[in-house]
């Protein structure tokens, strides 16, 4: 069972609770369907970037036009970022005792970047003139490479192996 599912429900729930009027309500409302769904894809982090920075915008355009003549919503925001805060420290303090350091967004970025972004991939998938799908034995043959790799570098924590394979991405998108 992939996560797509359960992304799609819980981001349709954090745009329907956008809908309604700026309360210490649906801030709580809102700050957990944005906490869930950052728990099971961190990728809308990047939605909550741009949504804070459309925030911060109006914010002060209103005040350099003086056109603000209304209490400002700062309670609300602080109340969804405290609940967002609140449903995703359980995942951090995992992260902090599991791995040794409080990692917010996903212990495997490394992995994932370079699942896309690598030699093998390139070369069976996107400059194959069939456009193939990356199947199980040549995907699982990459994969244990890699193993071979990390065990060589001596990437033994997870922090580690997510480093060295985004290295490895990174190195090889330049």
């Amino acid at each position: 069972l992939m996560t797509e599912t359960l992304f799609t429900c819980l981001v349709t729930g954090l745009m329907l609770s956008l809908h309604t009027q700026a309360s210490n309500r649906q801030a709580v409302i809102t700050g957990c369907w944005f906490g869930l769904a950052a728990l099971c894809r961190p990728t809308i982090w990047a939605f909550g970037m741009l949504a804070g920075a459309c925030v911060l915008t109006v914010a002060l355009k209103d005040r350099l036009t003086h056109a603000c003549h209304q209490p400002t919503a700062r309670k609300p925001l602080a109340l969804l970022l405290g609940v967002v805060a609140l449903v995703i420290s359980p995942w951090i303090i995992r992260n902090w005792l599991v791995v040794g350091h409080p990692v917010v967004l996903t212990t495997h970025g490394g992995y994932t970047l370079l699942l896309g972004n690598n030699q093998v991939f390139y070369d069976e998938v996107v400059s194959s003139p069939r456009q193939s799908v990356w199947s199980g034995d040549r995907l699982e043959r990459w994969q244990r490479s890699l193993e071979v790799e990390l065990s060589a570098a001596g990437a033994v924590t997870e922090r580690d192996r997510s480093r060295l394979l985004q290295q490895m991405a990174v190195d090889w998108i330049r």
